[in-house]
C-alpha cells in the first residue's frame, strides 16, 4: 500500500515538471520567434515590426492561456484522481485494518484450539496407554485362563481314565460279591447238610437211648445186645467225625467269608476315598473357574467403560474439527468480499487454511480409531474364549 502512495506521488511530480517544462518551452519559443522576426525583417518600419510583434504576442498569449487553462483542467483532474485515491487508500487501510483484527482473532482462537487439541492428543496418547496395559494384562489373563482350561481338560480326561478304573474296580466288586453270594449259597448247603448230619444224629442218640432203656428193662440176649450198640455206636462215631468235618467246613467257609466281607470293604472304602478327592478336586477347580469368570465379566466391563471414554473424546475431537472448520469458512467468506486490488489483504487469506491444524486433528482422529479397534478386539476375544 505505500508503494502505490510512493508511485501515485512520483507520477504525480511528472505530470506537474512535464506541464511546467512545456510552458518554459513555449515562452522560450516565442522569444526566439520574436528575435527571428526582429532579426529577420531589419528593413520593415518600426511600427509594422511593433504591430506583428503585438499580433505575435497576442498569439502566443492566447496559446499560453489555452494551454494553461488546459495544464489547470489537467491538475483538476489529477487532483480530482488524487482525491478518489487517498479515498480508496483510506478504505483499503480500514479494510486491512478490519482484515488484521480479524486474522488475529482466528490466530487466538487457532492457538486455543491447538492447545486444545493438544491436551486432547495427550489425553488421547494416555488412554492409548492405559488400554495397551490394560490389553496386556488381559492377554495374560488369556493365557492363564487357556492354561487353566488345558489344566482342566487333563483334569476331565484323568477323570475318565480314574472313572474306567473305579469301573473296572466295580466290576471286580461285583464279581467278588458274585464269589461271596456263591461262597454263602456253599454255606447254606454246608449248614443244610450239617442240620440233616444233626437230625441224623439226634435220631440216633434217641434210637441209642431208646436201646439202653429196653436193655435196663428187659435183659435180652447179652450178645446181641452189645452187638447193636456197638453199631449204635459206631453210627454215632460217624455222625459225630461227619459232623466235625461239616464244622471245619463250616469255619473254613465263615474265614473266606469274612476275608472277602473285609476286601470287599476295603475296595469300598478306596472308592470312597477316590471319589472324595475327585469331588474335593472337582470343586476346587469349579470355584478358581468361577473367581476366573468373575474376574472376566469385570474386565469385560472396564472395557465396555473405557470404549464409552473413547467414545466421548472422539465425539470431542471431532466438535473442535467443526470448530476448527466454521471459523476457516467465515474468513473465506470474508475474503471474498474484499476488494480484488487488495493485495495484502489476499496474502493473509491465503495463510488462513494453515491455521486450522488440520493435519493434527486428522492424526488425533486416526489414533482414536486405532483405540477403539485395540478395544473391540479384545472385547471380542473374551467373548469367543468364555462362548467355546
Amino acid at each position: 500500500m505505500h508503494m502505490k502512495e510512493k508511485r501515485y506521488k512520483n507520477m504525480k511530480t511528472k505530470q506537474t515538471i512535464a506541464a511546467s517544462t512545456l510552458a518554459l518551452a513555449m515562452i522560450a519559443g516565442a522569444n526566439s520567434t520574436h528575435a527571428e522576426v526582429t532579426d529577420a525583417t531589419p528593413q520593415q518600419s518600426t511600427g509594422d515590426r511593433l504591430a506583428e510583434i503585438k499580433q505575435h504576442r497576442q498569439e502566443l498569449d492566447a496559446k499560453l492561456q489555452q494551454h494553461k487553462e488546459n495544464v489547470d483542467q489537467t491538475l483538476n483532474e489529477l487532483n480530482q484522481v488524487k482525491e478518489n485515491v487517498d479515498t480508496k487508500v483510506n478504505e483499503l487501510h480500514e479494510r486491512k485494518q478490519v482484515a488484521d483484527e480479524k486474522i488475529g482473532e482466528i490466530k487466538q482462537h487457532k492457538q486455543e484450539l491447538d492447545a486444545k487439541l493438544q491436551q486432547d492428543k495427550q489425553i488421547a496418547e494416555d488412554k492409548i496407554a492405559e488400554i495397551k496395559e490394560h490389553k496386556k494384562q488381559v492377554d495374560e489373563k488369556v493365557a492363564e485362563i487357556k492354561e487353566h482350561k488345558q489344566t482342566v481338560a487333563e483334569k476331565v480326561n484323568e477323570i475318565k481314565e480314574h472313572k474306567q478304573t473305579v469301573d473296572e474296580k466295580v466290576n471286580e466288586i461285583k464279581q467278588h460279591k458274585e464269589n461271596i453270594d456263591q461262597k454263602v449259597n456253599e454255606l447254606k448247603e454246608v449248614k443244610k447238610q450239617v442240620d440233616d448230619k444233626l437230625a441224623e444224629l439226634k435220631k440216633a442218640k434217641q434210637t441209642a437211648e431208646d436201646k439202653l432203656a429196653e436193655i435196663k428193662e428187659n435183659k435180652p440176649n447179652t450178645g446181641n445186645t452189645l452187638e447193636e450198640l456197638k453199631k449204635i455206636k459206631g453210627n454215632l462215631d460217624s455222625l459225630s467225625s461227619n459232623l466235625e468235618l461239616a464244622k471245619q467246613d463250616v469255619k473254613n467257609k465263615l474265614a473266606e467269608l469274612q476275608e472277602a466281607r473285609q476286601y470287599l470293604l476295603n475296595k469300598i472304602n478306596e472308592m470312597k476315598q477316590a471319589k472324595q478327592t475327585v469331588s474335593d478336586d472337582l470343586t476346587k477347580k469349579k470355584q478358581d473357574l468361577d473367581i476366573k469368570i468373575n474376574d472376566f465379566k469385570h474386565t469385560e466391563k472396564k472395557i465396555d467403560d473405557k470404549l464409552a471414554e473413547l467414545h466421548t473424546t472422539k465425539q470431542n475431537v471431532d466438535n473442535k474439527i467443526n470448530e476448527v472448520s466454521q471459523p476457516k469458512q467465515t474468513t473465506v467468506n470474508n475474503n471474498t468480499t474484499t476488494t480484488p486490488s487488495t493485495v495484502p489483504a489476499k496474502n493473509n487469506a491465503r495463510e488462513l487454511p494453515n491455521a486450522g491444524s488440520e493435519e493434527s486433528n486428522n492424526m488425533a482422529l486416526g489414533m482414536l480409531s486405532v483405540l477403539g479397534g485395540v478395544l473391540l478386539i479384545t472385547r471380542n476375544k473374551i467373548k469367543t474364549l468364555f462362548s467355546k
